[in-house]
C-alpha cells in the first residue's frame, strides 16, 4: 500500500479536528451521527438512572447541543444509542440532559432517528423537532420547554 503526503496530511487533519468537531454545539443530531464526545461524570450519572441503566450497557453517544442562548453557565447535551441492538429499525432512545454545575438531569426522554433544534423557542430553549420512521411509516414529534422539561406539543410549528 503506498501512503502519499496527502494521505498522511488528510489523517492528522481528522485525528485533530474529529475531537474539535465533537466539542462544538450542535442544532442536529441522529443515530448516525459519528463525531460524538465523551460524557463527564454528570453526565454519565444522570444516564445511569434511566431505564435502570440500560442505556449506559447499550454504550451510547452524545453532542452538545446549541438550544440556549451562549451566554448560560448550562450546559446541553444530545443523546443516543451507540449499539446497534439497542436500536429498533425505525427509532432509537433520544434524550436531551441539561447539565448545571455539578448536577446533570434529563429534560427530554423521546424515541427517534433524528432530533433537531428549530429557530422558535419557548422558556428559553429552543423547541425540537423528533423524527424516525421506516417502511412507509414516518413519524414527526414537536416538543417545547416548559420550564422545568420538554413536552409533547400538540400544534405543530
Amino acid at each position: 500500500m503506498r501512503i502519499t503526503l496527502l494521505t498522511v496530511i488528510a489523517l492528522v487533519s481528522l485525528s485533530i479536528l474529529k475531537p474539535a468537531l465533537a466539542d462544538e454545539p450542535i442544532n442536529i443530531f441522529d443515530v448516525e451521527s459519528n463525531h460524538y464526545a465523551q460524557p463527564n461524570q454528570q453526565v454519565l450519572n444522570a444516564l445511569k438512572t434511566i431505564n435502570g441503566g440500560k442505556l449506559v450497557e447499550c454504550g451510547f453517544k452524545l453532542r452538545k447541543a446549541a438550544i440556549a442562548s451562549p451566554e448560560t453557565i448550562k450546559s446541553y447535551f444530545f443523546v443516543t444509542v451507540k449499539s446497534g441492538k439497542c436500536i429498533g429499525s425505525s427509532a432509537a432512545p433520544m434524550l436531551v440532559i441539561e447539565q448545571i454545575g455539578d448536577d446533570a438531569h434529563v429534560i427530554l426522554s423521546g424515541v427517534a432517528m433524528h432530533i433537531e433544534a428549530l429557530n422558535q423557542s419557548n422558556n428559553g430553549l429552543k423547541n425540537l423537532k423528533l423524527s424516525g420512521g421506516n417502511a412507509g411509516h414516518a413519524f414527526v414529534e414537536y416538543w417545547a420547554y416548559d420550564g422545568q422539561a420538554y413536552q409533547p406539543k400538540e400544534n405543530q410549528p
